[in-house]
C-alpha cells in the first residue's frame, strides 16, 4: 500500500478548517520523510493550539489592555522558534507586542500587510508567505482573528515564526548518519530551509542562480504542483565533468491553504547530495567579502570617508547575500557605517574592557581574518565574518557581515 503524507487536525476554535488529509497509492516515501515530516507537523500544531489559546483568551479583554499583554507574556516562551506575539485592533494597528524588545513597534499601521487583510475579510486564521522581517531573517506570520461571544470581530493576534530555526532543530537530526538531505520550499518556490543557509529565502522559479539548471527546476515544477510524488534527475555541479544523478521524494503540508513542499534527495550512486552556491556556480558571501577587501576602487572610497558611495557596494553585496548586515569598523575600533542603515551601528566605539564585545575588538586590533559568534546590541546572536582591508600600506580597519543565528 502506498501512502501520502497530507496532514490534519481541527482547530480549536470554532474555525476548525486547517489540514487536509489523503493517502495516495502514486509513492511510497522513505521513512526519514515521513518521520521529519511528522515532527514538521507536530510543530505547526503547537503554534496553532498555542494561537487558539490566545485567542480565546482576549475575547474577554480589551486588546490593548494590560490584561492582554500578561496573556501574551505567559504564552511566550513555549516555541523556541517564535519571536515575537502581538495584538492588532481591527483598524490594523500594533498595540501590544511581547517580549518587550519589540514594545518600540506598538502604534505602527500594518493594515496593509496581506495577512492582515485576510483575516480582517475572512474572520479566519491565516499563515502568511514568508518575508524578511525588520530583525533581518526570513519569517511567517500565523495570525489569529479575535472573536468575542457577541460574534464581535475585536481584533487579530500574531505570532511571528523564524521557520528556519525549528525546521534545522529537526532535520539535523534525523538526517543525521544517513546519506541524503532534506529541504523545504514553499508552493511558490521559496526556499524556507535548506542545508545551505545561503540559499534560504531564494526562489527556485525566479533566482537566477537556478536558471541553467533545466532538470532541477522540472522536478522543482512537479513539486510544487503535485502533493506528493517521486522523480530522477542529472545534476551537474560547478566544476563537475560529469553529472551526477540523484532521486527526490516529496511530500506536502498545507497550513490555511498555504502549502509547505518536504523534500527529500537521495543519490543514486557515490556522491553527495548537499549542495551549495559553490556547486551552483556562486561565490559565497565570504568570498564576497574577501574580494570586496580587496576591491582598490572600494578601498580607496573607505579612505576617503566617500561613504555615500562605498554604501553602494555594501547594498550590492546585501543584495546578493541574506545576511543581516554589512558593515565597516576603522581602526580605532569605532563602527562607521553599513547596510542596511536601520541593522548598523554609526560611529559607534567598542571598547576592550566590554568582554560581550572581545572578539570584535581584537579582531580588528589584530588585523585578522575571524569568525565568531557574538550577541548584538539588538539582543540577537549573530555570527560575525571579518577581513581586514590595507590601501597603500595603511590598514583602514575591517569589513564584516552578520548573519542571525537560527
Amino acid at each position: 500500500m502506498k501512502r501520502l503524507f497530507i496532514v490534519s487536525f481541527l482547530c480549536l476554535t470554532a474555525i476548525a478548517l486547517m489540514f487536509s488529509s489523503c493517502k495516495s497509492k502514486r509513492v511510497e516515501l522513505p521513512v526519514v520523510l515521513e518521520n521529519a515530516t511528522d515532527q514538521i507537523f507536530q510543530v505547526i500544531r503547537q503554534m496553532d493550539t498555542s494561537m487558539s489559546a490566545i485567542s480565546k483568551k482576549l475575547t474577554s479583554v480589551a486588546i490593548d489592555s494590560e490584561k492582554a499583554r500578561n496573556i501574551l507574556r505567559n504564552e511566550f516562551g513555549k516555541i523556541n522558534s517564535v519571536i515575537e506575539i502581538a495584538t492588532i485592533t481591527p483598524e490594523g494597528v500594533l498595540c501590544v507586542i511581547v517580549p518587550d524588545t519589540y514594545k518600540g513597534s506598538e502604534g505602527i499601521d500594518i493594515s496593509k500587510q496581506e495577512h492582515i487583510v485576510k483575516v480582517k475579510q475572512t474572520k479566519k486564521p491565516v499563515l502568511s508567505s514568508a518575508f524578511t522581517a525588520v530583525e533581518g531573517f526570513q519569517a511567517i506570520v500565523l495570525a489569529y482573528p479575535v472573536i468575542s461571544a457577541s460574534n464581535e470581530f475585536t481584533g487579530i493576534t500574531t505570532m511571528l515564526i523564524r521557520p528556519e530555526s525549528f525546521l534545522k532543530n529537526i532535520i539535523t537530526p534525523v538526517i543525521e548518519g544517513v546519506p541524503v538531505d532534506i529541504w523545504v520550499m514553499q508552493q511558490d518556490g521559496v526556499i524556507l530551509y535548506d542545508y545551505d543557509t545561503e540559499e534560504i529565502g531564494r526562489n527556485l522559479f525566479t533566482d537566477p542562480l537556478y536558471k541553467s539548471y533545466t532538470e532541477s527546476l522540472k522536478t522543482a515544477a512537479r513539486i510544487a504542483e503535485e502533493k506528493d510524488g517521486s522523480a530522477t534527475y542529472n545534476f551537474l555541479g560547478h566544476g563537475l565533468e560529469k553529472p551526477v544523478t540523484n532521486e527526490a521524494f516529496w511530500t506536502t503540508i498545507d497550513t490555511y491553504g498555504n502549502e509547505w513542499k518536504i523534500v527529500l534527495i537521495k543519490p543514486i550512486g557515490e556522491h553527495d547530495v548537499k549542495r551549495t552556491v559553490k556547486d551552483l556556480g556562486l561565490k559565497t558571501a565570504a568570498d564576497d567579502l574577501k574580494a570586496l577587501a580587496g576591491n582598490e576602487d572600494f578601498l580607496s572610497l573607505v579612505a576617503r570617508g566617500n561613504k555615500e558611495e562605498a554604501l553602494i557596494y555594501f547594498q550590492s553585496f546585501y543584495a546578493a547575500h541574506k545576511v543581516y548586515a554589512i558593515e565597516y569598523t576603522d581602526s580605532t575600533v569605532t563602527c562607521q557605517f553599513g547596510y542596511p542603515p536601520s541593522h548598523s551601528l554609526k560611529n559607534y566605539p567598542v571598547k576592550p574592557e566590554d568582554l560581550q564585545e572581545k572578539s570584535f575588538y581584537d579582531a580588528v586590533v589584530n588585523r585578522t581574518e575571524a569568525t565568531f559568534k557574538q550577541t548584538l546590541l539588538e539582543g540577537n546572536t549573530g555570527t560575525f565574518y571579518c577581513c581586514p582591508m590595507t590601501y597603500q600600506g595603511k590598514y583602514l580597519g575591517v569589513i564584516y557581515y552578520i548573519i542571525i543565528e537560527a
